[in-house]
């Protein structure tokens, strides 16, 4: 077999019920989560059984996703399966370096869990808007952007997808 990396996922790719699966079924997964619990009661309910809508808030989406973006990456070590390399889009560079042993993932979640506080706490002070743009080149987006005041690229996600944000 060629060589696998790891890529951790970033914010958007929550869903209600990600890595209940791998709870059930993997002791090391389950110690995650308990960890997890201490920091923050209630997590774990969150992450299986969340509303998607309280889900998709910054502050709740990071902490869950964090663990489900371990919960596969262990689930997958345990099965055999060994990175040569971790990588991480945006959010994902947290569980990437915590997988990695950079820091725990106890050390890792308080991280994310802080991460999402503040971004929802600046989100909250100014009407802002986001928006993925798909099949235009990168330079069309600019262009379109450039016609107007506090509107910008922000994420250059891969040719054919950017992210725009702005102000309302």
């Amino acid at each position: 077999m060629g060589q696998i990396a790891f890529v951790f996922s970033g914010q958007g790719a929550q869903h209600p019920g990600m890595a209940e699966d791998f709870y059930c079924g993997n002791t090391e997964v389950r110690d995650l989560f308990e960890q997890a619990e201490k920091i923050r009661p209630g997590i774990t309910e969150l992450c299986f059984h969340g509303d998607a809508a309280v889900l998709k808030q910054t502050e709740n989406t990071q902490p869950c996703l964090y663990l489900a973006d371990l919960a596969a990456a262990i689930v997958l070590q345990g099965a055999g399966v060994k990175p040569s390399g971790l990588a991480g889009f945006s959010l994902g560079e947290v569980p990437a370096l915590a997988f990695g042993g950079a820091f725990s993932y106890a050390q890792g979640f308080e991280i994310t869990c802080k991460r999402g506080e503040l971004m929802a706490e600046a989100s909250a002070k100014q009407q802002t808007s986001m928006l993925a743009v798909l099949k235009l080149s990168n330079e069309a987006v600019e262009e379109i952007c450039s016609r107007y005041e506090h509107v910008y690229p922000v994420n250059y996600n891969s040719p054919g997808q950017l992210v725009v944000s702005g102000l309302c």
